[in-house]
């Protein structure tokens, strides 16, 4: 996969393009005996939002996933039959975290493999045995507002970002960008005296109006 102008290409083999995209894509894992490819589409730049793609060798898609609210990690099962991917919220699945799915070439899918916590996929062995990861990424704001004396979490749960101060320092707006936010974020707007957040729509903010 390389960029191209701001287009991402997807070649197999290399020098061959196969697929296109605005957005970008990730992940890609050729099958067990080279006549398939799998990837990870995102719609939009640098967002994990998307969905899990098979295609055979000329690029034409044989299965494709329900979009999630986060996609990552693909690896295919020793038969080269199905793919296993790691995503949450959204495309039928029931939970916000990540977790391990299976998708066969025919379009069938289902759960393989939930816990605690996001599970990433990174490898399935020869034997069918999967590595898997547990991770979990958080974003903090933390500030002292005007008069304060000590430093505040201003943000909430462990994906507040994009945060954007007033002028007088007295208003604060950020990003909720964990599950809870929504599949387009949160917008939320406190004081920084630790007033409670009132949510304003979806998205990021851009600025505090004067």
């Amino acid at each position: 996969i390389r960029d191209s102008s701001g287009t991402d290409l997807l070649e197999y083999p290399v020098g061959t393009v196969r697929i296109r995209s605005q957005g970008y894509l990730s992940d890609p894992r050729i099958s067990p005996d080279g006549d398939a490819v799998a990837y990870l589409e995102h719609p939009a730049k640098y967002d994990d939002r998307g969905f899990a793609v098979i295609a055979d060798g000329t690029g034409r898609t044989l299965a494709r996933s329900g979009v999630f609210a986060g996609i990552e990690g693909v690896a295919w099962r020793p038969d080269g039959e199905s793919i296993l991917y790691s995503a949450g919220g959204g495309g039928g699945a029931e939970g916000v975290d990540p977790a391990v799915r299976e998708r066969d070439r025919s379009g069938q899918d289902r759960w393989a493999l939930s816990g605690p916590g996001g599970l990433t996929v990174q490898d399935v062995s020869g034997q069918g045995r999967v590595l898997v990861t547990n991770d979990r990424l958080i974003f903090r704001l933390v500030g002292r507002g005007p008069g304060a004396t000590e430093e505040a979490n201003m943000g909430v749960r462990d994906l507040s970002s994009a945060p954007m101060l007033s002028r007088d320092g007295r208003y604060l707006a950020f990003s909720d960008q964990s599950a809870m936010g929504g599949p387009d974020y949160s917008v939320l707007l406190r004081r920084t005296d630790g007033s409670v957040p009132a949510r304003l729509g979806d998205g990021d903010p851009l600025a505090v109006s004067p």
